[in-house]
């Protein structure tokens, strides 16, 4: 959720974002593609193919989270039981102070 709200991304670009987008060294990461209704896309626009600097506490737990990766291109694997990973807010909608 932090990454979504600090960098806008949406979430097809959050569900396709490769640890091969990210530069962690510079802090940024490169919205190439998408994963959305089950698939890969491209991007609608060019406008969308942009490069977005990470905060530095993003960029912190991202590399925590890359440090302990077995394998895996995704920064967001699949669920173990091969089931799809859903975002889950509290209440099923997003929190009136957003």
């Amino acid at each position: 959720m932090r990454l979504l709200a600090s960098t806008g991304l949406r979430f097809g670009e959050l569900a396709g974002l490769r640890w091969s987008a990210l530069d962690l060294e510079r802090g940024v990461l490169q919205v190439r593609q998408q994963f959305t209704h089950g698939a890969w896309s491209e991007l609608k626009t060019e406008n969308a193919r942009r490069t977005i600097p990470l905060p530095g506490g993003v960029r912190d737990q991202l590399q925590v989270r890359y440090d302990a990766l077995d394998n895996g291109s995704l920064v967001l694997q699949p669920r173990q039981d091969g089931r799809r990973a859903r975002l889950h807010l509290p209440g099923g909608r997003w929190p009136d102070r957003l």
